[in-house]
């Protein structure tokens, strides 16, 4: 056994006849691998709420295409729907989330850490999903990539179908669990075109830099697909006229110099 990185074996257009994606290129290690073992964390993530065994699948695709994917399925929904494409194409065999220190709040670059003591495992990465979603008070439809996924009959997202071994599901339930502000998304996707999806898409968190622990690396500027994040003397700025809210500034940074920050007005 040796430990390599993805690239090294360089990558194979796939066929996929997917929601979103139709020719998408995975890792080639990926795709003749015998048997595939995913491991993720448990966390928030600023875009898809919670992340785990489904969106952890996406790093199997180039990065230049995982940054350009950002940038063109704005919307939760299609950004969602583009996760499960790349899953079905390489489902693991087993997947085994770590728990035992999650992240909470503004993941994946600002969360803070929580002690959860929990590690799920099981060959439905679906359910695993489902079932971490469920500890941490998210109700079904709450997570676009386990409902989407589950809709397509890659796994089983609903809770009540899922047998649960080793623990009580209700002792597992963590109350005061710190979901990202861009939780909002999901009511915002939801929400009827008009007036009320006109002040759902005002409140909407957006990037923000935190100047004092700006390091002017630049990470951000080159992960931006839209031009909206650049230097401005010693520190990053963004554009809010080009900014289409994706955060993948936020996603790249380190320092905690890029957060999602609702408008002052929002509740």
């Amino acid at each position: 056994m040796k430990l390599v990185n993805l690239r090294q074996g360089g990558f194979i257009e796939r066929n996929c006849s997917g929601k979103i994606l139709k020719n998408p290129y995975i890792s080639k290690i990926v795709s003749e691998a015998d048997v595939i073992i995913n491991l993720p964390k448990f966390k928030t993530h600023s875009l898809t709420v919670f992340t785990g065994g489904i969106k952890n699948m996406y790093g199997i695709i180039p990065s230049g295409q995982r940054r350009s994917f950002h940038g063109r399925y704005l919307r939760s929904e299609d950004f969602c729907q583009m996760l499960g494409d790349i899953y079905a194409l390489a489902k693991p065999h087993l997947t085994i989330i770590d728990g035992i220190m999650a992240m909470e709040g503004e993941g994946p670059g600002s969360g803070k850490t929580r002690n959860l003591g929990l590690v799920l495992a099981g060959r439905d990465t679906v359910a695993l999903d489902a079932v971490c979603a469920g500890i941490i008070g998210l109700k079904s439809g709450d997570v676009l990539t386990t409902r989407y996924a589950g809709e397509r009959g890659l796994g089983i997202s609903d809770l009540s179908r899922i047998d649960i071994a080793g623990e009580i599901f209700e002792d597992l339930a963590v109350n005061d669990f710190k979901l990202p502000v861009t939780f909002t998304r999901t009511a915002m996707n939801r929400a009827p075109h008009g007036p009320v999806k006109y002040i759902l898409e005002q409140i909407s968190p957006r990037p923000r830099v935190k100047k004092k622990n700006c390091t002017a690396c630049g990470k951000c500027v080159k992960a931006c697909p839209t031009g909206a994040a650049a230097m401005a003397g010693k520190n990053a700025a963004i554009d809010a006229k080009l900014c289409i809210r994706c955060m993948c500034c936020h996603e790249v940074c380190r320092f905690n110099a890029i957060y999602p920050g609702r408008p002052f007005f929002a509740p």
